[in-house]
């Protein structure tokens, strides 16, 4: 799994500005996930320094979106992924656990949701290690802090319920990229 690679394509599909075709509909599927809500003002950065560190050292999401500014968010989602094979591993859940903390002290006042991406199949559980680290996935929008499993599937499937209503629109390269990804994550 190239999750680099992953997280480029998925930077590129929540932009709406993007020339993928899809608007703001998969960040929209995106908010309505982590959040119960969509919200039209947002900002987002692949490779987010949580910790407030900028020389490579400090805790850093893979992407992570905030509403409306980074600077002071109402709202803030930090991703990062868990490969199935390693989805034990210490490091990751001990990373996953620090964005929500750091991210706590740095904006009290948030609602704040850690989103762990997982090649998993939808609906598996993972190894009891994940569960033992950070708890139960968030079940209440309105909780001030949580995290919540996402899984490959689901996003291949937002990119294909995106795609429906638009699939004339779509120029021939952006549905061949745009089928290739939600293949690939299926």
């Amino acid at each position: 799994m190239k999750w680099d690679a992953f997280w480029h394509l998925f930077e590129w599909l929540v932009d709406p500005n993007e020339g993928h075709g899809l608007g703001d509909s998969f960040r929209r599927q995106l908010l309505l996930f982590a959040f119960g809500e969509p919200f039209d003002g947002c900002v987002m950065r692949r490779e987010y320094p949580v910790s407030g560190q900028t020389d490579g050292k400090g805790k850093w999401a893979d992407f992570a979106l905030g509403i409306p500014t980074f600077h002071d968010p109402t709202r803030l989602i930090l991703m990062d992924d868990i490969g199935e094979a390693g989805s034990g591993g210490q490091r990751k859940l001990k990373n996953l656990l620090e964005y929500s903390s750091l991210s706590r002290m740095a904006h009290p006042t948030s609602r704040i949701r850690v989103v762990a991406v997982i090649n998993a199949p939808a609906g598996k559980k993972l190894v009891p290690a994940v569960y033992t680290a950070l708890g139960e996935e968030t079940a209440e929008f309105a909780l001030a802090t949580g995290w919540k499993l996402l899984p490959l599937q689901t996003i291949g499937t937002w990119v294909r319920e995106a795609m429906e209503p638009r699939h004339e629109q779509l120029s021939a390269k952006a549905k061949s990229v745009l089928e290739e990804f939600a293949e690939w994550c299926e």
